[in-house]
């Protein structure tokens, strides 16, 4: 990855985004950027893998719960771009670790089947198997009976990284 070519990418996502460069943006701000940026970059392999997985059989994996982790340091090792990254987070004046904290934990779930799901989508990439995972977010909150009925939390997923992708 050339530093140069992120640092155009960043500046034209802060801009466009927040109308701002990055020596005056946030930590959040410069966060949300470059996870648009490395998603910009990944979308093309994500449409391919849409389309080789249209030309057979795969696998629909369901579960109630992903415990994936943060994504943007998860892509970053995966495309063995983290020291270059790491570079270019640092010589725009940011802590790099500072900037990947801004991601919340999606925590799609509270243990174990988690945990198990996320580990098997993993493994079946490792694998080069053609399976896709599929979960439902639904925002209930359990309540005693002597509790008051309130509204769930906002909806605290990150932006980006997991939205839905309709079409798959």
């Amino acid at each position: 990855m050339d530093k140069h070519r992120l640092r155009e990418k960043l500046e034209a996502h802060l801009y466009a985004e927040y109308g701002k460069g990055i020596p005056t943006a946030s930590e959040h701000e410069y966060w949300t950027s470059l996870s648009r940026v490395v998603m910009e970059m990944i979308g093309p392999d994500w449409e391919r893998s849409r389309a080789l997985y249209a030309e057979g059989r795969q696998v629909h994996y369901f579960s109630a719960e992903f415990l994936v982790g943060r994504s943007l340091l998860n892509n970053l090792l995966n495309r063995e771009w983290l020291d270059e990254v790491r570079a270019r987070v640092e010589e725009d004046g940011f802590d790099f670790d500072a900037v990947l904290n801004e991601e919340t934990d999606p925590a799609l779930g509270n243990g174990g089947l988690g945990r198990l799901a996320a580990c098997f989508l993993d493994s079946s990439a490792t694998m080069d198997l053609p399976v896709m995972g599929h979960w439902s977010f639904v925002p209930l909150r359990l309540v005693s009976p002597g509790d008051r009925a309130r509204p769930p939390k906002k909806n605290t997923l990150t932006p980006g990284w997991n939205s839905l992708i309709p079409s798959w």
